[in-house]
């Protein structure tokens, strides 16, 4: 068998394949093959196959090409490579920057396709031609385009395009619908900012943990270029547009609005300037499935919105309070500005437990009186007459004569029970005037006409201090339906113990003593047989309760709760009282005190449980109390004078 060898010289000199605007893609060498004798191999046609391997002797093969050429006399073939004809992958596509690269030489002698493996060495020196030439495109681009990589080489794009007049970003018709044209990332490679087909997105790091919020804004530039006012800031507790409200020829304002086909704003639908708010609906809209408003919601946790607080359609305006207590209760208030722009007053207070309407007295003369009013509208949309109209000096609440579709014109007030269960406890229209309960009249009662009555006309009574209390007549006796609440008896002698040199009553709830009235000790019904009731009236005996007992009992036998009052909730029953007797005992509970202390030092136990009443037997110098619910008898021990229960006087 024949040997030769294989020489190789690559040559750095760039001459061939040189194009007019583009670096070549090849490069030139030369080889002397020799037989075994090392002796020139002359004048013989041969056929040589160039592989470039990438990373090492056995790497893989990128590019692969053959060249049929004669040697010289001196054995020697001159090669350009890049230019033979290709066998598998791609020159201009050889990564030479990436890694180091390999020549391996084959030759045939024969021309028959048998290969003798001549070796393999590596190239030390890529011509810095071919390494700049294999990351751009060959072909020319046109003005503005940018270089974009598709994961082979880079080739030109119109996707950015960067001309002298500014940058545009393009969307292909063939890219997916649903991806961002354009998007901003931070670090983490989350989405901050991104520019979809149909919208843009602004992505705020709502995290707690980080010192700082995420936030965007708008804002003006100062004299000095750096960032002035934030016109628009939204950040993720708080939005807020603000406008400069200097005298200019052009007002500063917000504007949200509707675009003709030509793209110019035809219908501001929302319209925020200094001096004007303005919502507009789409009538068109209204008119078709779909009906035009405007709502203001809260947000889930999973951001969306479940609850709409406030809503505005053609047909309706509706207003939302969220009822749970909380630190800060909601509620919707329309108040005045003063000149330093804080709201001074609110005209108008609306919370969960409270609305309230206020006028400003100092506005009200003689032409303009402050006031508000609820009125009907004619089919013209103007203002007919006013329903109710409040003003400083008079209420008045206007009734149709003659109201559409046969019903009378009336207005009521009802009660609403825990069962949902409505009833009627005032009403007025044309013809009658209904009280469901008892009517108490400080005043004269002045009726023109006869007066028919099934029960009993009873006035006022007041003790010694000039407190009034109303009564209800439960059979064959009339009691107080309040508890007793004077500081003196009922001859104007103080109720005070001259030991202690403090009252003998307790007040349990300053604020609320026309409710509970005064809790007294037993002791004051031993001072001379002083009587703390009015005049005409006592503290009830032991066989006064016991007969009020057994008539409420006969009364009502289906209703445990028929003395209690129905404004409170009684644990012990679980459940309000319905009052039907009239009686309206309520949880006034009691209290003890240490004979050897203050009586002013009391404790107080069962309040908003029980309430306990005085009864007393002046023949047997016995007191004794009553508890309500249960109506259980309870013999004060050995201290009697340390108990203080309420006080309820009946009748003479």
């Amino acid at each position: 068998m024949k040997k030769f060898m294989f020489l190789i010289t690559i040559l750095t000199a760039l001459s061939m394949q040189t194009l007019e605007s583009q670096p070549p893609q090849a490069f030139s060498y030369q080889a002397a093959i020799q037989n075994a004798s090392n002796q020139p191999l002359a004048n013989t046609t041969v056929t040589i196959q160039i592989s470039i391997l990438q990373g090492s002797i056995a790497g893989p093969v990128v590019y692969s090409e053959t060249h049929t050429t004669t040697t010289n006399a001196q054995g020697i073939v001159s090669l350009t490579v890049g230019t033979g004809n290709p066998k598998s992958g791609n020159f201009t596509t050889i990564p030479w920057s990436r890694n180091q690269m390999f020549i391996k030489v084959d030759v045939d002698l024969s021309g028959n396709g048998n290969f003798i493996p001549m070796g393999v060495s590596q190239i030390l020196s890529v011509p810095y031609a071919l390494t700049a030439g294999n990351g751009l495109d060959t072909e020319p681009g046109t003005e503005g385009q940018t270089l974009v990589h598709n994961g082979d080489r880079w080739q030109a794009s119109s996707t950015i395009l960067a001309t002298e007049t500014g940058v545009v970003i393009n969307s292909s018709d063939k890219r997916n619908k649903g991806q961002a044209i354009f998007a901003v990332r931070n670090a983490l490679g989350d989405t901050i900012f991104a520019v979809y087909e149909d919208g843009v997105k602004i992505m705020i790091d709502d995290s707690p943990t980080k010192s700082t919020k995420g936030s965007f804004a708008v804002g003006g530039l100062s004299s000095t270029k750096e960032p002035g006012t934030e016109y628009l800031k939204v950040t993720p507790d708080s939005s807020y547009i603000q406008f400069n409200t200097d005298t200019r020829t052009t007002k500063g304002g917000f504007a949200v609005g509707g675009l003709s086909s030509g793209k110019a704003m035809v219908t501001p639908y929302f319209t925020l300037l200094p001096s004007l708010i303005n919502f507009n609906f789409d009538m068109e809209a209204v008119k078709r499935s779909g009906k035009g408003g405007f709502a203001v919601g809260g947000l889930s946790s999973g951001k969306n919105i479940v609850q709409n607080y406030f809503t505005l359609n053609q047909d309706s305006i509706r207003l939302y309070i969220e009822t749970e207590e909380k630190t800060t209760k909601g509620g919707f208030a329309v108040g005045g500005l003063s000149s330093g722009k804080p709201v001074t007053d609110k005209y108008l207070s609306l919370t969960p437990g409270f609305i309230q309407f206020n006028f400003d007295e100092s506005l009200i003369s003689k032409t303009t009186k402050g006031g508000f009013a609820v009125g009907g509208l004619s089919s013209g949309k103007s203002s007919l007459f006013n329903y109710f109209h409040l003003k400083p000096d008079s209420a008045t609440i206007v009734l149709k004569d003659k109201p559409l579709k046969g019903g009378k014109g009336s207005f009521s007030i009802s009660n609403f029970d825990s069962a949902q269960t409505i009833s009627n406890l005032f009403s007025i229209d044309k013809d009658c005037t209904f009280i469901a309960t008892k009517v108490h009249a400080q005043g004269d009662m002045l009726i023109q006409g006869n007066i028919t009555t099934t029960g009993s006309i009873l006035n006022l009574v007041s003790d010694i201090d000039g407190n009034l209390y109303s009564t209800v007549r439960i059979v064959n006796q009339e009691w107080f339906t309040q508890n007793l609440r004077t500081t003196k008896y009922s001859d104007g002698t103080p109720i005070f113990d001259t030991l202690y040199q403090t009252p003998l009553y307790y007040n349990i709830a300053p604020d609320s003593v026309e409710v509970y009235g005064f809790l007294y000790y037993s002791l004051v019904f031993y001072y001379d047989n002083k009587n703390i009731c009015p005049t005409g009236w006592r503290v009830p005996s032991y066989a006064d309760w016991y007969t009020l007992f057994s008539n409420v009992s006969d009364l009502y036998s289906d209703d445990q709760t028929a003395l209690l009052s129905e404004m409170f909730f009684w644990p012990t029953l679980d459940m309000n009282g319905t009052n039907a007797s009239h009686f309206g005992a309520v949880p006034s509970g009691y209290v003890l005190w240490n004979t050897n202390e203050n009586p002013s030092t009391a404790n107080v136990y069962a309040h908003h449980f029980y309430g306990y009443y005085w009864g007393i037997d002046i023949d047997y110098n016995m007191v004794y109390g009553f508890q309500l619910p249960g109506e259980s008898l309870i013999t004060p021990a050995q201290q009697p004078y340390s108990s203080g229960y309420a006080v309820r006087c009946i009748k003479n």
